[in-house]
């Protein structure tokens, strides 16, 4: 069969494991792996549910992950050391996945794909009565949602077809909404102080990671001009789902991928930033 190969990903808050979606045949299961590349274990164990998109709760002990069960998918969350039981936080008649976990640990954002409305961002409290409510839902593409460190503002993704822009909008919606991107944007990822943001750019197969310095203190958003920093060609194999398909370490400095096929551009060497690439050797049969 098809090799295995990585997909979406998530750090962990204290930036020693990562939490890897591990797509084989067509299933997936989630496996963490030791960021110093001494140890792969895995965290599910059923490919046939689908079981994909972990986000790590702010705190490090849990992952929140989607997973398709008796034809319903559900948002389920489960102790990041792979204790005890899988708790199911929400139901779906619809594909849905978790992208952001608020870093008060209030709401965890989540994409749905819905036939009328295409793909939309929600809100799941994990408080109260835990009633979802919608966040960004228009008859665009909305996706790949981060909640900004401060809890204040949302960047996501939005477009018609194969052109997608980076936007950054108060959280919760209508205090305003700035375009980021101009030439293209995916996979908004914040850095953890919030004054940085990077995205992905150029083509659907062949990408660019780019950055903005980014303030978010006041009532108004200030970004920077973006700035390319490297190519990092193709993600191999990655399935295109709502997953996040890359990290970016607390303090900006290192992009964890999934396996990528070219090397670095050399105009880009002299960046401060370590590219991770076939991260780690234990990923490899």
């Amino acid at each position: 069969g098809m090799p295995a190969s990585y997909s979406g990903l998530d750090l962990s808050p204290d930036g020693k494991q990562v939490a890897a979606e591990r797509v084989e045949g067509n299933g997936s299961d989630i496996w963490i792996i030791e960021a110093s590349g001494n140890r792969t274990s895995r965290w599910t164990f059923d490919p046939s549910q689908q079981i994909s998109s972990p986000v790590w709760s702010p705190d490090g002990t849990r992952i929140v992950f989607s997973s398709l069960r008796s034809g319903k998918w559900g948002l389920y969350r489960k102790l990041s050391t792979g204790a005890g039981n899988e708790e199911l936080l929400l139901e779906l008649g619809i594909p849905a996945a978790p992208v952001s976990w608020s870093a008060d640990a209030r709401f965890i954002l989540y994409v749905l794909t819905d036939p009328k409305s295409k793909r939309d961002v929600w809100a799941l409290p994990t408080t109260g009565d835990r009633k979802p409510f919608p966040v960004l839902n228009t008859p665009f593409n909305e996706e790949r949602a981060q909640m900004s460190p401060d809890g204040k503002w949302i960047a996501y993704q939005a477009g018609q077809g194969e052109r997608n822009e980076i936007y950054v909008e108060s959280f919760p919606p209508g205090s305003g909404k700035w375009q980021i991107s101009n030439n293209g944007g995916q996979l908004p990822r914040w850095r953890r102080d919030g004054k940085e943001l990077f995205y992905m750019d150029g083509a659907i197969n062949f990408r660019r990671a780019v950055s903005a310095g980014i303030n978010t203190s006041g009532a108004k958003i200030e970004f920077s001009p973006p700035q390319r920093l490297f190519e990092i060609g193709r993600f191999e194999d990655a399935p295109l789902g709502p997953s996040n398909h890359y990290a970016v370490s607390a303090d900006g400095q290192r992009i964890l991928l999934p396996r990528v096929e070219t090397q670095i551009n050399s105009e880009f060497a002299n960046i401060p930033l370590t590219v991770v690439l076939n991260w780690p050797a234990a990923l490899k049969k």
